[in-house]
């Protein structure tokens, strides 16, 4: 045990309310905020049978954004994930695949679905989807993957859809992370009649809807046009066409949304900015930083480390005022569902468990001053010294 790890001892962190620095931290402008008033104000627009105006237009701005023809708004980035695998057909006896490195909702989804997930491990540099791994898991039942885009660094994408075309799979990116990131100078998701994108618009992400109506929001973009018109039909309980689902979004986060998109390569330069701070701060510790690949334009969404002594550097920060986690401490494969529906164990994914054992997320970069930043990274020096 080193002299950081044996000094500081976990003694409770601060209430949330007094960190110096926030895992989060939300800024509502003043556009946003008159923009819901006016709404609230305007009660028929409440009604229900006018609602979802503000939404159509969110979807077509969404969809000019992201450079495709078509965009279906929903309640949560899981919601547009389950529609999309609902859409394609996906059901049970097929298979999908993603990374243990996700978010434990992404698996859920391809549950829900009635498909068996079936993992891929991570490159050990980008922390996303590694190509060289996928083809020798798939088999006659293998319909898709979900290669996700992990804390805003894009997966990489050339040899996923070089083996998604051979064996003719549906690729369904995972954008939550990297609404503005860009592969090889091309927005994601990337397009094709073959590729859907799905986005979280949540307040851990870089939109702020679930913070402002009790909601949260998705999206799911797509050049293809049938995929789109069945996802509208399953997010709609009331279709009776289909399976219909509660996943509507609502028109007040609808109108937050437009605002934030019209800001949203702002709240991204503010974030790479605050990146790079920190990556040149960080240069002189043992902590291993997020790489930007050649090819890649990275968001950071998240600012995520990985460090030696991971829990007692935590312990460490948030008794000097600064609150971070480990995002989605243990990999999905070793989730008690997970080992009883899927079956993995422990060791079948080495370089997602040793992420997993180091990574930590600082606070998030949006809206943070330089001093913010370099007391981040003062105090980190200061434990490995």
């Amino acid at each position: 045990m080193s002299q950081a790890s044996s000094k500081y001892r976990y003694q409770g962190a601060p209430p949330i309310h007094s960190y110096i620095v926030p895992y989060m931290k939300f800024c509502y402008s003043q556009e946003m905020i008159e923009a819901v008033e006016r709404y609230m104000k305007e009660g028929e627009k409440l009604s229900f049978y006018r609602r979802g105006e503000e939404c159509e237009l969110f979807e077509k701005e969404f969809a000019d954004f992201c450079g495709k023809k078509y965009a279906v708004s929903s309640n949560s980035g899981t919601a547009s994930l389950h529609l999309s695998l609902l859409a394609a057909g996906i059901e049970s006896g097929d298979e999908v695949m993603l990374t243990p490195h996700v978010a434990p909702a992404v698996g859920n989804a391809v549950l829900c679905a009635g498909a068996k997930p079936v993992f891929v491990d991570i490159d050990e540099e980008t922390w996303t989807m590694d190509p060289s791994k996928i083809e020798e898991k798939i088999t006659s039942n293998t319909k898709a993957i979900i290669p996700v885009h992990t804390y805003g660094h894009p997966a990489d994408m050339d040899p996923i859809m070089e083996t998604a075309r051979k064996y003719n799979l549906l690729v369904i990116e995972d954008g939550t992370h990297a609404i503005g990131s860009k592969y090889k100078g091309n927005r994601l998701p990337l397009g094709g009649d073959r590729n859907i994108g799905i986005f979280g618009l949540t307040a851990k992400q870089l939109f702020l809807l679930g913070q402002c109506a009790g909601n949260s929001g998705g999206m799911l973009v797509t050049d293809n046009k049938e995929l789109a018109e069945k996802v509208r039909s399953h997010k709609n309980c009331h279709s009776g066409e289909v399976i219909g689902y509660s996943y509507l979004m609502d028109d007040i986060s609808a109108t937050v949304g437009r605002i934030q998109l019209r800001h949203l390569e702002e709240y991204v330069e503010m974030q790479r900015n605050s990146a790079k701070i920190l990556n040149e701060r960080l240069k002189e510790t043992p902590v291993q930083t997020s790489v930007e690949k050649e090819w890649a334009y990275h968001t950071y969404a998240r600012y995520a480390i990985r460090a030696p002594e991971r829990d007692a550097l935590q312990e460490f920060l948030r008794q000097k005022g600064v609150d971070c986690i480990p995002l989605y401490p243990t990999p999905t494969h070793m989730l008690k569902l997970y080992r009883n529906l899927v079956g993995n164990k422990r060791g079948d994914f080495p370089v997602t468990e040793k992420q997993k054992k180091e990574e930590l997320s600082l606070p998030e970069p949006k809206f943070r001053s330089e001093w913010d930043l370099n007391y981040v990274a003062r105090k980190i020096a200061e434990f490995y010294a």
